[in-house]
């Protein structure tokens, strides 16, 4: 029994850390946008796509008394010459905002201006774009570009520019794999994962009602078939949802499934709850292409399906780390009760006591998630 204690503390002590983490990173936005670069003689000129969204999350701190949309959009200009970084060499490059305007969709485009030393064969990309800006307590904003680069007349394939990636080596003459974006676009699904604390809280809930090895790999079918439905559906513009009802919904699925772990902690393996993981599997799609719906504009339709496959492949990877090893962990725990009335007794234990720390942790996201 002793054994069994130590075993159910651990387990729980383990959740609790999950939902003190819940209260610093409880979601993962991000803001996506374009960057089309075109390396003439002289000069690099940057035609960089910025959602309506990202204006607005940056306007809180860059220009909260703006009262037009002209003065909005001028100071976000500044702002993207203050935090796009272009290097040759050691030196930064200073560029000048050459125009803004309004582009197809809920898009603003600016064209932006840097002279390079002729001699330049290699330009450093970086950006830290909204990081300063915090969606919750202890969790930045993060802004990527899908980067198209164009030298001497040809374009390459494109790219991955990620704030917290090292920063994209670009030069005059540049042939790009389709190695190189889906090896971008898994690492991008595994940490998006891994960065989403919602997405976890979800699947900690489903591994905590499995009672075999088929019931779990059942529910995550489920969830992992919804999931990659809208994922696909959405990268592709033909669903789409604002992130305003996405992330409410995903908070809400938390506290779905862990209270029905509590009230109904017997229905593991019921066809119920095989069909709440594939429901509320179709919004987490939804909040997993967040990242994926504005990079597919203007991409190829050879680099759209290898981004879609590749990010997935990520997201599953990220997955399989969590619910392999806690999994394992319940496994394991259950094996030390010698009976089957204690067996039951410590799965009952684990699953509500899990579930109501999940439960709080989701409540909290879904304020936060609210508040946007």
């Amino acid at each position: 029994m002793k054994i069994l204690f130590a075993s159910t503390c651990a387990l729980l002590w383990t959740l609790c850390g999950s939902v003190f983490c819940a209260t610093s990173a409880v979601a993962h936005p991000v803001a996506q946008g374009q960057l089309n670069l075109q390396w003439q003689e002289r000069a690099v000129t940057l035609a960089v796509r910025i959602a309506d969204e990202q204006i607005m999350v940056a306007s809180t701190r860059i220009s909260p008394q703006a009262n037009t949309l002209e003065e909005l959009w001028a100071d976000h200009g500044r702002y993207l010459l203050a935090r796009l970084q272009l290097h040759v060499d050691a030196q930064r490059l200073a560029g000048e905002l050459l125009s803004v305007q309004r582009a197809d969709g809920n898009f603003v485009e600016y064209r932006l201006r840097y002279p390079v030393p002729e001699q330049a064969r290699e330009l450093r990309l970086a950006q830290d774009l909204l990081n300063e800006i915090e969606y919750a307590p202890g969790n930045p904003w993060e802004a990527s570009f899908i980067v198209n680069v164009q030298a001497d007349g040809d374009a390459a394939q494109p790219l991955l520019l990620r704030s917290r990636n090292q920063a994209l080596a670009l030069t005059r003459v540049r042939t790009v794999g389709v190695g190189t974006l889906a090896w971008q676009f898994l690492q991008y699904g595994f940490e998006h994962i891994l960065a989403g604390l919602d997405h976890l809280l979800f699947i900690g809930a489903l591994v905590l009602a499995a009672v075999s090895l088929r019931n779990l790999i059942m529910v995550i079918a489920a969830f992992t078939l919804a999931h990659s439905i809208t994922l696909t559906l959405s990268a592709l513009q033909l669903v789409v949802l604002r992130a305003a009802v996405v992330e409410p919904m995903i908070a809400g699925s938390i506290v779905a499934v862990a209270l029905c772990n509590i009230v109904w902690p017997r229905s593991g393996s019921s066809w119920l709850r095989l069909a709440t993981a594939f429901f509320f599997g179709l919004f987490h799609g939804l909040g997993f292409a967040g990242g994926l719906v504005d990079a597919a504009r203007g991409m190829s339709g050879e680099a759209v399906a290898v981004a879609i496959a590749a990010f997935s492949v990520g997201v599953e990877c990220g997955h399989l780390l969590v619910v392999v090893p806690l999994f394992l962990l319940l496994q394991g725990m259950r094996r030390h009760a010698h009976t089957e009335p204690a067996r039951r007794e410590l799965s009952l234990i684990t699953l509500r006591g899990g579930s109501a720390l999940i439960c709080l942790a989701g409540a909290f996201y879904l304020v936060s998630a609210l508040q946007w």
